[in-house]
Formats: structure tokens, sequence, C-alpha cells
């Protein structure tokens, strides 16, 4: 049984607890910085409290995260949210690989990468693959240890034994 839902403030901490043990398949949204921000995953638990607005979450089994033209999928998430805007502030995904598409108008070709962990900060715009990464956009694709990409200006920045191959 898959279930989509949203939880306001204080009750989503209580929720997700019994959330956890009773559905097998969790989808929750929440307010990012561009719009709603849906997670998917096979179970989830509150992880606890980094300061007092700050709420993480973890997401394990099948992971998720889509926010506007952005899909990150791995094995495990880490979400950090701000309690009192609920809203997700940070994601890490983990996977072997976890990977990570965007597709600004859908008349362009996809952005994707892969790498053993990503991940979102969702105010700045930016994503930050970590360990054996793999990197494709227009024109261009890298091989790097680690690399930033910003989604608003669409630039990426390899760095540490990078391999970066231009499109003829």
């Amino acid at each position: 049984m898959r279930t989509a839902f949203f939880l306001p403030g204080a009750a989503c901490t209580a929720f997700l607890l019994l959330a956890s043990v009773a559905i097998p398949t969790v989808a929750q949204q929440h307010r990012g910085s561009s719009g709603t921000v849906e997670i998917r995953s096979d179970s989830s638990s509150v992880s606890g409290l980094t300061g007092e607005d700050e709420v993480v979450f973890s997401y394990s089994g099948n992971v998720q995260l889509t926010n506007g033209s952005v899909e990150i999928t791995g094995n495990e998430a880490v979400i950090t949210m701000n309690h009192s805007l609920d809203a997700i502030v940070h994601a890490r995904v983990t996977g072997n690989p976890a990977y990570f598409q965007r597709q600004a108008e859908p008349s362009e070709v996809l952005t994707t990468g892969h790498s053993e962990s990503i991940e979102y900060f969702l105010e700045a715009a930016l994503v930050v693959f970590q360990g054996d990464v793999s990197f494709n956009q227009p024109g261009v694709s890298y091989e790097c240890a680690s690399l930033s990409y910003n989604i608003e200006s669409d630039l990426a920045e390899g760095s540490g034994n990078c391999a970066v191959t231009y499109a003829k």
C-alpha cells in the first residue's frame, strides 16, 4: 500500500514514528526552496533534533527524492528539515551508487550523475557528489573524485583526479 501525506509542524514527529512501523512504503511531501519536495522510501524514522528548529529524518530502501526538475535516488537518505518552516534544507542520499537526474525543460537533454553519495542543499540549489563520480550534462562529461553542481547556473566543477570529456 502506498500512502502520500503532508505533515505540518509538530504532527510530523509523532506520525512518522507510527508510519515507519505501519506503512511499508512511505511517501511524504514537504516544502523546499523550489516548491514541493516528495520523498518515497520503504521505511522512514525520525533520527533526532540537530537544533531548536531542525529535525533529522532517516529513510531507507528504494529512496526517491523529487523536487521540481530534480530527482535523486539511492538506498538511504538523511534529510534535515527546518521544523518551524516545515521546509527541507539539506538531503544526503547514499547508494551503490546514488543517482541524480535533472531535466530543466521537457525539450532539453537530461543532466545525469551518480556517485557513492549525493548531497543536495536546497536553498543554495547546490548538489555535491562524493566518491567515484560520473556526471553528464549536454556537451560535457566528468569522471571525478568529487563534483559540485549549481542547478541555477547549470555549472559543474570537479575536483580530485578528474577527467573531463567535451562532446564535438
